[in-house]
């Protein structure tokens, strides 16, 4: 893991739980394309931690005495039905995510989206490079506040580990 500046972050692997970076999300209602990958980060783990300092500096920065009332967190708890396997008090979800297309490698070696797709599984270790950004109320945020994290790039780094 290696903080890159002070909001954008490269990840220790992590486990991959859904790949939109092979394919991506559509909308349904709004029509709004989206790439990315979503991935389960232990809250007792280094990848955590950073991601954290990035994103209270990230929220420092835009709202320099705090989050407003009703932002909605970046790190959400996982539905123990869904996913068993993962322990609510020892994870959390991270949804990285954007409007273009990025990198895909496994390992060291790019690699073309239809080939990450079919290599990618939920479980899978990963490594992610994002970056986080503050959004501010407006017609596009549904007058919201919050943080999101901006998928710049994904890696697979071990293909052994138990499918979810």
């Amino acid at each position: 893991m290696a903080m890159l500046n002070e909001t954008t972050v490269h990840t220790a692997p992590v486990m991959l739980i859904w790949d939109a970076a092979s394919k991506s999300d559509v909308d349904q209602q709004t029509g709004r394309i989206t790439w990315g990958v979503t991935v389960a980060v232990r809250k007792d783990s280094a990848a955590y931690s950073e991601m954290k300092a990035a994103a209270d500096k990230e929220i420092a920065r835009v709202y320099p005495t705090g989050a407003p009332y009703g932002f909605k967190a970046w790190d959400k708890d996982f539905n123990p039905q869904k996913y068993p396997e993962l322990n609510p008090a020892e994870y959390v979800f991270v949804k990285f995510s954007n409007s273009e297309s990025k990198g895909v490698y496994d390992g060291p070696e790019e690699i073309k989206l239809a080939e990450f797709g079919a290599r990618a599984y939920p479980g899978a270790m990963v490594s992610v490079v994002g970056r986080c950004w503050c959004y501010l109320p407006d017609v596009k945020t549904k007058n919201t506040t919050g943080l999101k994290w901006f998928y710049e790039g994904v890696q697979l780094t071990d293909k052994t580990t138990p499918r979810l």
